[in-house]
């Protein structure tokens, strides 16, 4: 064997170094994409707030009864008009449910997640919305607790995790005595 041929022989069994350093490329640039697509949805997660209303969290355990509604107010605002202030935070990925309680709460009522101490104390006339972000789960998954005051219109929008009692009584089966609650779905 000559010496070209040697030269030729050990070319072809060595990987060519220009074509490892473009495929190392390939995955530098595909790694940075996916860190600044991550970057993106961690920063609009933080940063969303839905239009209408104000998103809050809701208040921990062992905290102060949340206050809502307006104290000794006239409500003016019907159940229709409770469900179309709802509406634009109620429904924002299309697979939600919201559920309208049968009646408006009064001053007294309380609204706790299933199985906790009170953690909202009704003190004017407020309409209640119950929205369940997950539909069939079972277990502890995102809701919404939606207030709207029924005297203004004005709505406290909190995320829950839990399903809501109403005085403490889970609120389908309070709304047994009233007529039920409104179902509204989002498709």
């Amino acid at each position: 064997m000559g010496g070209d041929e040697k030269a030729a022989q050990s070319q072809a069994q060595a990987p060519p170094a220009q074509g490892l350093k473009h495929k190392k490329l390939k995955i530098a640039v595909l790694a940075i994409v996916l860190i600044l697509i991550i970057a993106a949805v961690v920063l609009f997660v933080l940063l969303y707030k839905p239009p209408g209303g104000t998103e809050r969290q809701a208040p921990t355990a062992g905290s102060a009864l949340t206050s809502v509604g307006t104290p000794g107010a006239t409500a003016t605002l019907s159940k229709e008009g409770a469900i179309d202030a709802a509406m634009d935070s109620a429904f924002v990925s299309g697979n939600e449910e919201a559920h309208v309680f049968c009646r408006q709460l009064a001053s007294g009522d309380k609204v706790a997640t299933s199985g906790d101490d009170d953690k909202y104390s009704v003190v004017g006339p407020t309409w209640f919305v119950y929205v369940d972000e997950e539909p069939g789960a079972w277990f502890e998954h995102s809701v919404k607790y939606i207030f709207i005051d029924a005297s203004t219109g004005q709505k406290q929008v909190y995320q829950e995790s839990w399903p809501p009692d109403i005085n403490s009584e889970d609120m389908f089966e309070a709304a047994e005595g009233c007529g039920g609650v409104t179902t509204i779905y989002a498709s």
